[in-house]
């Protein structure tokens, strides 16, 4: 045997048996069960958020009967169902917004309280859960300076990481509208 096929030989020798040894082990370079996400997408259902939406006739249930345009505010959100949702998933962290922003058919009073009440909803969860939360803010959209309130205070004071917006605020209002009215009858 030459002395190139003699190192060829040994140094495949020594792969394998490297290989023998750490049979069964977890690589460093590998996670151990699954990739751990960050979904930056990631619904939930304040309280105030829901008694918002079945005050105006918006529904609030995200499963069978459920009525009204904002159906995907899902009534039995619970943080321990998340949370159980969120292990068996492999999601790490989840950046929380609400399904559709509160700012259709209320007054601009309401719709800042309501709008305030899910940020700070938000932000306990975030401190409550450390490192399993994020945020986007809510803002009363239809309405400029309640939004650059909302803004200025979801970012300096709760430390949102983000705003959620919507593509297209003017048509979502009238079909809202028309909703409400065809639901009344």
């Amino acid at each position: 045997m030459d002395e190139g096929s003699r190192r060829a030989f040994l140094n495949g020798l020594t792969a394998l048996g490297c290989g023998v040894l750490l049979l069964g082990k977890d690589s460093i370079g590998q996670p151990a069960v699954w990739p751990r996400r960050i979904d930056v997408h990631h619904h939930f259902t304040p309280p105030a958020y829901l008694q918002f939406l079945k005050a105006h006739n918006q529904g609030g249930g995200g499963a069978p009967g459920g009525r009204g345009v904002l159906t995907s505010a899902y009534s039995g959100w619970t943080m321990a169902d998340d949370l159980e949702d969120m292990e068996r998933s492999g999601t790490a962290t989840a950046i929380l917004s609400i399904t559709i922003q509160a700012s259709i058919s209320a007054k601009t009073n309401e719709t800042r309280r309501v709008v305030r009440e899910c940020n700070e909803y938000a932000a306990e969860l975030r401190s409550e859960h450390t490192g399993r939360f994020g945020s986007f803010a809510a803002i009363p959209a239809t309405d400029t300076d309640g939004a650059l309130r909302e803004m200025e205070y979801a970012l300096d004071a709760l430390k949102a990481d983000g705003i959620g917006l919507f593509s297209n605020y003017g048509t979502f209002g009238s079909a809202m509208k028309s909703s409400s009215t065809s639901m009344k009858n």
